[in-house]
């Protein structure tokens, strides 16, 4: 048995929850709590890496009387149940806590499905203090704003917290607790080549309410943005301390804010940081304007992400909540051409009502809306939003599904079907348009003239020969490639790993 480090002892202890695949991208989040903590007095530890990784360095330390915090999408939700059952395990007086948009969204279910002692639901930088504070006091974790307890077998939930106003008040990520995995991905390109790439937040919320989308539960709707000298801070941070060339602005939404996005592109200009690093952001396509992007560009921004969702106006109103049409997605992507700015977007297919004129209207926008490249999605029902209880009333729930076949990009198992479909047709029609089209779109190759509907009525009726038909790579290694990125794709940033 292996002598425990006790010199690793914490006041908070932080996992950065890997999926099934051992993938483990940093949760940004996380390094705001560890920063916000440690400005508060406290130490904390960041684990990151793999299931295994991540249980050897747990039993090299001594987590009795420790607040052991775990962060959880739905896709990584069974694997931080293994982990913290492994902790309990091996230290019973731990204190083992469970926050993000898992937890957030089914905390109930979360308790009764695990080992964890807590919920924090919401923000949770201003909770977790709370809950340090008390628990070295010695004091009750009953009550405390943003917390479920289960205490007893009895489940009990405090208020919610109020959002922070000030987001500077966290202080600046604390990039210095991150360790192991790779520092930089490469994004492969002609056009952008930028080869140290990473993601950061310097926005919190959205104030829209797609059907799809969680982010509601956590951030109420409210876009709130950090001072732009806080912003450049961590930028010129970046800079210096990892010698990045490109940055992708991760935040739901950029550019609904004219004034701020205004600012924030000045200061690069003024500041001489668009002469340093290159950028991508996401924005609502109906915020888009000329004038926006010109400055955009001016800054250093090379790529603009839409969700776009569908061409179809029926499955868009879905979606988007009645409050963006196709017409202004159209409009936003021909507006980037203008301006000489590289366009993505991002779609989803099997809505509840989604039939095959509708997809075959999504299929045609992407060839022929001038996207620079795209991807699409089967609609996943996450748990917390309007397609999670829509498809659950309905019974387009897949049957004998887990937490674990909500994998981003590599599932198991289809998750739904919808009114016209069953789960495998979506799947395949998925497959479809992702060889026939967004393989050729992404690599800057003219798309194959194909009567779509017709392929598709041929997968639907169990010929599966037009997903293997146009090209050399089998489906799986095809899939492979797009989770890389072909040569000639123009991302930035997607899938580039963010440890720091």
């Amino acid at each position: 048995m292996r002598e425990k480090d006790y010199s690793k002892r914490v006041d908070l202890l932080l996992v950065n929850t890997p999926n099934i695949r051992g993938e483990n991208e940093m949760r940004l989040g996380l390094l705001t709590i560890a920063s916000y903590i440690r400005k508060n007095g406290f130490n904390c530890l960041i684990l990151s890496g793999d299931e295994k990784e991540i249980k050897r360095q747990i039993e090299q330390m001594d987590l009795n009387n420790t607040i052991v915090g775990f962060t959880a999408t739905t896709d990584v939700i069974l694997v931080a149940y293994a982990l913290c059952r492994f902790v309990k395990n091996l230290y019973p007086k731990a204190l083992c806590v469970v926050g993000g948009s898992h937890p957030t969204a089914l905390p109930k279910e979360t308790l009764q499905e695990s080992d964890f002692d807590m919920v924090v639901y919401g923000e949770g930088e201003l909770t977790m203090l709370d809950i340090i504070k008390r628990y070295k006091e010695g004091g009750s974790l009953k009550n405390i704003p943003g917390t479920v307890i289960k205490l007893n077998d009895e489940i009990i939930f405090a208020p919610p917290r109020d959002l922070i106003e000030d987001l500077d008040v966290l202080g600046q990520p604390a990039f210095d607790l991150v360790r192991g995995g790779k520092s930089f991905g490469i994004a492969k390109s002609d056009l952008l080549k930028y080869k140290r790439v990473k993601r950061i937040l310097v926005t919190r919320g959205c104030p829209f309410n797609c059907a799809f989308c969680a982010s509601k539960l956590i951030w109420r709707r409210r876009l709130r943005w950090h001072s732009i000298d806080y912003i450049l801070e961590q930028i010129n941070f970046l800079i210096k301390t990892h010698n990045i060339d490109a940055l992708g602005f991760f935040d739901d939404e950029l550019i609904c804010n004219k004034a701020k996005i205004t600012e924030l592109c000045e200061a690069f200009i003024k500041t001489g940081l668009v002469k340093k690093i290159k950028w991508e952001c996401q924005g609502r396509v109906d915020r888009v304007e000329e004038e926006i992007l010109l400055k955009m560009k001016e800054a250093g921004c090379r790529l603009m992400r839409f969700g776009i969702e569908s061409g179809s106006p029926r499955s868009v109103a879905f979606l988007k909540q009645n409050t963006v049409k196709v017409e202004d997605s159209l409009r936003a992507i021909a507006l980037c051409n203008k301006v000489d700015m590289l366009s993505f977007g991002s779609f989803i297919i099997g809505s509840p009502e989604e039939d095959l004129s509708d997809i075959l209207q999504t299929i045609d926008f992407i060839e022929n809306s001038g996207l620079s490249c795209a991807e699409v999605f089967i609609a996943t029902p996450y748990p917390g939003t309007d397609l999670y209880a829509i498809c659950r009333e309905k019974g387009y729930l897949a049957e004998n599904i887990n937490w674990n076949d909500f994998l981003f990009k590599g599932g198991t198992k289809p998750l739904i079907r919808n009114k016209h479909f069953s789960g495998e047709q979506l799947k395949n029609i998925c497959d479809y348009i992702n060889l026939n089209v967004l393989y050729y779109l992404n690599q800057g190759r003219s798309i194959p003239k194909l009567d779509h509907r017709k392929e598709i009525e041929k997968i639907l009726n169990g010929d599966l020969s037009p997903l293997r038909r146009g090209t050399k790579f089998k489906l799986k290694e095809h899939l492979r490639l797009g989770l890389k990125r072909p040569e000639k794709s123009y991302h930035l940033y997607l899938n580039v790993p963010v440890d720091f």
